[in-house]
Formats: structure tokens, sequence, C-alpha cells
């Protein structure tokens, strides 16, 4: 196939047809070739045609990093149909709502997340199942036992329709992404086969992908970022995926001997245990990786200088969110790297700082991220009126508050949602707040984030007791725990007679970010604070 594809589907069966026998990918001791790769997407497609998926159906993945992982992707957008990808830090619950919002009919489910799953039926009953992988497989025959119904990944591959050639055309929606809002209530962002391959493209220049490059996928295949990154863009131009099943030093490092990648985009978290080893000369000069890209959260300066000094490779900082599939700007390869700033706009994309009538600013004022780009989202799925808010004149406005200076770097200064970021993981307060209200001794509560250089922005939660109840920092954080994500819980709860307020009200969050600011560092362990 020659010049460019108008699905993520065409994209593969050209890098078959240019490189049919290169190593896609290597997981497990296994080397998949483009060629094999391609024909097991083209068995789970047939499978899932089997089961009546068709353009436009929504089929999710909840799966641990996993060759499987790659395979279904591929398999969903081949009939044309929407990927939505499951964080699997989830509760059930959840789940449950993005399951239920984008009207899910079947789920391609790790074995290992059995009783998750069982918990979730009870939820959305009309879900249909498809088991994957060995681990956790023993659940899912008790399951059956028990009378639950679920297909295997091996059923899949078993079946042997012709599936017809793929319908998507390049506005098609191909992914959606849930990523939640202020009001605590996930949206989905409809990503199209355009914007993506617009976004790979883009990012393709911007870091001068060789086909002879390998990336390093180290972080969860749910993610926005790992997705393009490290799944669409090597695809895209033909290079090779090391795909790390379960992080730890010992594996990554046997992993970097073995494959020698070239490319690693991970979090901040990872490059400050990066940057705190001494390796010996020895290593540094068999450092088989050029280029490291930091994202999903903002990377302290001081780890940028300590990582660069000791390992002497170029550490990109990159900004983006999942609305723009998701890669928006990135310090560049070439020329000036300005520590402190996410960089340049990616060829391709446009940036504006705006206020909030959406009139330009001078260079150097600080006001809100306006993005305007061909990856830019279709809209939110079921959602206009988050949309039209979130869209204006063509422009995406992020919702993080900037700067742009002289030549063209941006700097995030703040953000204007108050979202957080918490080791690379998006933290919404609404939402964790909406959970501690729910408890019966809480009569208010209010959660911002305190600086941390490296795990970013870690949740703290204020609270005012109902009279005549009590609870501790305990029992909150078991009461989170089973309510939401692990990385969503407060790290830390303050118990306050009262909180300040507005003349009207409304609680002011700055004035706790000081309180909190003042309260020593909160420890993995939950604390309680009487502050």
């Amino acid at each position: 196939m020659n010049g460019e594809p108008k699905n993520l589907s065409q994209m593969l069966e050209r890098a078959v047809a240019r490189r049919g026998r290169r190593a896609v990918l290597f997981f497990r001791g296994r080397r998949w070739s483009y060629r094999e790769l391609a024909s097991e997407v083209e068995r789970v497609a047939c499978g899932l045609y089997g089961m009546g998926v068709h353009r436009g159906d929504r089929v999710g993945i909840y799966q641990r990093n996993a060759d499987s992982y790659l395979i279904c992707y591929y398999a969903i957008l081949r009939l044309g149909a929407v990927v939505v990808p499951i964080n699997h830090f989830l509760t059930p619950a959840e789940i449950a709502h993005i399951v239920d919002d984008c009207e899910l009919r079947i789920l391609l489910a790790s074995s290992v997340f059995h009783k998750e799953i069982e918990v979730l039926r009870t939820r959305a009953a009309g879900l249909e199942v498809v088991a994957v992988g060995a681990e956790g497989r023993e659940g899912v025959q008790e399951a059956i036992a028990r009378g639950s119904a679920y297909r295997t990944y091996e059923e899949l591959r078993a079946c042997d329709l012709e599936v017809p050639p793929c319908p998507a055309a390049a506005e098609d929606l191909a992914v959606i992404i849930y990523t939640s809002g202020t009001t605590g209530r996930p949206k989905g962002a409809m990503l199209s086969h355009a914007n993506l391959l617009a976004n790979a493209s883009s990012v393709s220049r911007a870091i001068e992908i060789r086909p002879r490059d390998r990336f390093l996928l180290l972080l969860p295949m749910f993610h926005s970022f790992t997705e393009m990154v490290c799944m669409v863009t090597p695809v895209y131009n033909g290079s090779s995926i090391v795909l790390v099943e379960k992080i730890s030093a010992a594996e990554v490092r046997r992993q970097v001997r073995r494959y020698r990648p070239t490319v690693l985009a991970a979090i901040p978290d990872v490059y400050a245990s990066l940057a705190a080893v001494r390796p010996s000369w020895l290593v540094r000069w068999l450092n088989p990786f050029r280029v490291y890209i930091s994202g999903a959260a903002p990377l302290a300066q001081e780890i940028y200088k300590r990582f660069v000094s000791t390992w002497q490779r170029p550490l990109l900082e990159g900004y983006g969110l999942s609305e723009a599939s998701p890669v928006v700007a990135v310090n560049p390869l070439h020329g000036v790297c300005k520590v402190g700033t996410v960089g340049l706009p990616i060829p391709q994309v446009e940036i504006r700082i705006v206020d909030d009538q959406m009139n330009v600013l001078p260079t150097g004022n600080a006001g809100e991220v306006a993005v305007r780009a061909a990856s830019v989202m279709m809209g939110y799925f079921n959602n206009p009126q988050a949309t039209a808010q979130a869209i204006r004149d063509g422009w995406l406005l992020t919702g993080d508050i900037g700067s742009l200076d002289r030549d063209g770097y941006l700097t995030i200064l703040d953000r204007k949602k108050e979202m957080l970021i918490y080791r690379g993981c998006n933290v919404y307060p609404r939402e964790v707040e909406e959970v501690l209200y729910s408890h019966p001794a809480v009569a208010e509560a209010a959660v911002v984030g305190v600086p941390d250089s490296i795990k970013g922005d870690v949740p703290v939660a204020f609270l005012v007791l109902r009279p005549e109840h009590s609870a501790g920092a305990r029992e909150l954080k078991r009461y989170c725990i089973e309510r939401l994500a692990r990385y969503k819980v407060p790290r830390q709860f303050v118990f306050k007679s009262e909180l300040p307020k507005t003349p009207t009200g409304k609680i002011l969050k700055r004035e706790l970010k000081k309180l909190a600011a003042e309260i020593a560092p909160p420890a993995d362990e939950l604390e309680e604070s009487p502050v």
C-alpha cells in the first residue's frame, strides 16, 4: 500500500506490505513479525465479526500489558469498530459507568480480572465478556460453573468466517478514551482515525522516528500517552515495540540488554528513579537509548538536570491531553531544550494563550492554553454540552493555564480545572469529594493537591465531621478504597472544625492549598492530621 492510510487498519496493512518480516513486537521471549501480528489480528477480528461486531460498535479492552492487548486493539479497528480502553485500576462501579455511557456490549478482559468482572456483571447484565490469557483462568472456569457466560480468546481465533475489508473512513470514530471532568463524571473523548493518524505523523516528525527504532513500552497500555507514542506511532513508522509486562528494575534491565530499545516514553517517576542511579562508564557507553520522552505529569527541573547529567542522552519533556490524541508539544530533539517548559508545538499543531472571552493574549502573559490541530477530538461521546464548552471556533480549551515565550515555547503554570496528576494518573477532586460526602460522618469535604517533585500532585482531603459522629483517617481510607481506584485515594486526611469559604458559601480551595503546603509532606501510608 502506497501513500497515507485513511484508517488505522490500513496503517497496519501498509507496515506489513513494507516491512512484513520485521519485528513489530517482542514479548515474553517471542518475536512477532508484522506479518504474524496481522495474521493474528485477522483471526481475532474474525471471531469478533462472528459475535456480531460491526462498524461503529464499541468494544472494550480491560487487560494488563500483554501482546493480546495490541492484537485486540487492531482487531477491533480492523472491523471499523471502536476501541474503548478500560483503566484496570478502576473499581467495577467506575467501569460500569463507562460500560453504560458508551453502550459497551463486548469486553475483552484479562482472565485475572474475573472477580471484578463478576461484580461488573451485576451492574451491566447484558455485557458479553471474552476471557484472555491463562492467568486467572481457574476463576473464569468457576464462574462458568456457576452459570456466568464467557467466551475465550481461543474461541475467537477458531472462527473461520470471511471478514470484509475494513469499512472505516478517516473521519469515523476509532477510539473513546474516558477522562473525568471537574464534575467527577467520566467523559468519553472521541478520537477519529484521522485524529490519531495526524498525531502519529506529527509525533514521528517531532522526535524523528526511524523504522529501526525500538520503543520500550513500560506504562499501562490503556493510557492515551502509551497508546499514541508506543502503540500507534511505532506501527505508523514500521518500528518495533519491546513490551514490559510488569515494571521492575531487574525486568527492565533484562529487556534493555536483550532487545536494545532506542526510545523510552515514561512518566517523571521513572526518570527520578533513573536519575538516582550511578551507572558505570561502560553502562553509559552501551546505553542503546537515543532519546527519552517524559509526559503525563510535570517533570521537576532538578530531576531533568540530574538525569541528563547521569545518562548523557536527550530527555524531552512534552505536554498533551487525551482530547488532543494526546501529544500537543515537546521540547525539540535538536536545538534549544528549555528546561521548565514543555517545548514547542509539534508539527501541524497550533497553540494560543487566551482569556475567558477567547481573546489572544500577548507573549509572556498567562492564560488558558488553546489548541487547534487535526488531532483534536471529535467531541465527548453523548455529551454535546461538554463538547461545546471544550471546543470553541475549532479551538480546544485545555483547562490548563500557561504562557508562550517569544520563541514559542510553552510553559504550563497551573490547571484551570481542579484536576490533579498523581504519579502520572488523573485525579479529579470532585469525584473523590463525592465519595467522602457519601460517608455518614462527613459534613464537608474538599480535596486539593500538595506539589511533590517526584509524585506530582499528592491528594489531601480536608474534612469537617458531622456533630456526634466520628471517623478517623484509616476508616475513611478503607471507605475510599472500596469505591475508588487506589491512586485517587487521598494520602492525608486533615480534620477541621470549619473550612474557609466565600461570602456565598463556596469553599476557598486556594486557602486550603496554602494550609496543605504547611503540612509535612504526605507519606505513602495515609496519615491523620489535626491541623
